[in-house]
């Protein structure tokens, strides 16, 4: 029995490896519209949105720029001057919103339409908008 589940388990390993080295020798980028999941990129300045975040079990879609109010990573996923706003600084998905005006609750400068984030202390998790 151990060494069915260890032969098991090794046959698992090699498939999955397989299947991820298939996926990364592909060099073409993906187009809008198509799925994708970070390996091979979106072409040009495409990003790769995941409704409901960014998850390892399931592929994204190319789009030029999430909207507000959708599910984003980065900053620079948003469309024009919205910004990926995080409820709390270590949480990887936020949401493409307006940035935050003077008193507003931040983490970076990013996330304040000043351009400043003031903490209390330097090693605060978070800030208020200038």
């Amino acid at each position: 029995m151990k060494w069915f589940v260890i032969l098991a388990l090794l046959c698992c390993v090699i498939l999955t490896e397989a299947h991820s080295a298939r996926r990364r020798r592909s060099d073409d980028c993906k187009a809008i519209g198509e799925d994708c999941d970070g390996i091979p990129k979106c072409c040009a300045d495409l990003t790769c949105y995941w409704e409901d975040g960014i998850s390892p079990f399931r592929d994204g879609v190319c789009v030029e720029c999430i909207r507000e109010g959708n599910t984003c990573q980065r900053d620079k996923q948003c469309c024009g001057q919205l910004a990926c706003i995080k409820e709390k600084i270590y949480n990887v998905n936020g949401e493409c919103r307006e940035k935050l005006e003077s008193g507003g609750h931040c983490h970076d400068g990013e996330d304040c339409k000043s351009g400043t984030c003031e903490r209390e202390y330097m090693l605060s998790l978070h800030g208020k908008c200038a």
